[in-house]
């Protein structure tokens, strides 16, 4: 049974929020650069009318403790809105993300905390300069590697060949593109999702948090395939594909890659999981090649890191 859905219409004939495709419809069919989107809640559709990012639920602010450094007096470019939301140490790098962007908002900043709080003013820095230069160095384990090394045993199926979506979606009724991002300075993970919808329409989902297990950008990723299954099953989908262009998503759900920290391997046991009720099907996007949806999951990633 499908839930009640809000559409939400910032750019189209008629804006607003409306509670059926065929007012949405109406409002963006042949309306050029029409912007919209569907969303479970009412409140998610507000918030995205007013540019706000839009997360099922409410969390607290991450509070990242980053070492403020005097000496970071680096110029950035801070691209708030754009093709790929991030910054840039150079002009060119800059031109190619805003130049023939419609709404595009950049800036020139110097110093990367204040270029980071220009595109996100929400961002909460705490000062630590306490890192000492007195602390000598010395080999740790680095935590959640003391585990035996496990492989799934989900039955998964998965392919590195691409393959059309709209010839995957006869078969499986929910397809997602998913991707991550990463900023080290913040240690904050970003993960997208790109839900393919009938008559060439998509919904957008996303998430960021801190990256607590130092697993850099594989957290984006995995994250993101976590949230594109949870959101599969809320619809009562069975059978699922999944596109994304890093390996070690299927590698380790289908077990041929070991997982070898505690990160991995609570990933590996929610696809355990999963795959006992659910037809999961991994499909490899080739990275950086311009596919329109693993491209919208980038960016749905990116944003999410940075506005909040």
């Amino acid at each position: 049974m499908s839930k009640k859905k809000f559409y939400a219409v910032k750019v189209g004939r008629k804006n607003g929020i409306f509670t059926t495709w065929a007012e949405c419809l109406a409002s963006v069919s042949g309306y050029s650069k029409a912007k919209f989107k569907g969303f479970e809640t009412k409140e998610d559709a507000e918030a995205y009318m007013n540019n706000l990012t839009v997360e099922k639920k409410k969390v607290k602010d991450i509070i990242k403790s980053i070492h403020e450094s005097e000496d970071d007096k680096a110029i950035y470019y801070a691209v708030k809105e754009g093709r790929k939301i991030g910054l840039y140490s150079t002009w060119e790098e800059c031109k190619e993300q805003i130049n023939g962007y419609s709404g595009a908002e950049y800036k020139k900043v110097k110093g990367k905390i204040a270029a980071l709080k220009y595109i996100n003013p929400n961002l909460i820095v705490k000062s630590d300069k306490k890192a000492s230069s007195k602390t000598k160095s010395k080999t740790v384990v680095k935590k959640g590697y003391d585990v035996k090394p496990i492989k799934s045993t989900a039955k998964v199926k998965r392919t590195g060949e691409f393959i059309d979506p709209k010839v995957i979606k006869e078969k499986y009724e929910f397809v997602a593109f998913v991707d991550g991002s990463y900023d080290r300075f913040t240690k904050t993970y970003g993960s997208g999702v790109i839900v393919l919808r009938d008559n060439d329409l998509y919904d957008t989902y996303s998430k960021s948090g801190y990256d607590k297990w130092d697993q850099w950008n594989i957290v984006g990723e995995l994250e993101a395939t976590k949230l594109a299954i949870k959101k599969a099953r809320e619809e009562g989908a069975k059978n699922i594909a999944i596109y994304h262009d890093l390996k070690n998503i299927s590698l380790w759900a289908a077990g041929e890659w070991k997982a070898k920290n505690e990160y991995t391997q609570e990933y590996v046991r929610f696809i355990e999981k999963a795959s006992k009720e659910l037809n999961i099907y991994f499909i490899k996007v080739k990275g950086h090649s311009d596919d329109f949806y693993n491209d919208l999951a980038d960016k749905a990633a990116k944003k999410a890191i940075f506005i909040k």
